[in-house]
């Protein structure tokens, strides 16, 4: 995995506020991770939606950022 990919998520999330669930998502960075010792690092994505190719934008006009475990996400979309 690596930044740019896209994956799938293994679950759908529905951000706070959000019209919909999003199964895909952008990996923005891999950063180190403090709070679970399963892994050592946690994955900051955008939530990505392939119909339109176009990133979740929140409603401030952001492109927020979430972050996941590895675990919760799919391989890389080819």
């Amino acid at each position: 995995m690596q930044v740019g990919d896209i994956v799938r998520l293994k679950t759908a999330f529905h951000p706070a506020g959000g019209s919909r669930a999003y199964e895909f998502c952008r990996v923005a960075a891999l950063v180190p991770s403090k709070l679970n010792q399963k892994t050592s690092f946690e994955v900051l994505v955008h939530l990505y939606d392939p119909s339109t190719r176009n990133l979740y934008i929140d409603n401030r006009g952001a492109q927020a950022l979430y972050s996941f475990y590895p675990e919760e996400l799919d391989t890389p979309m080819e």
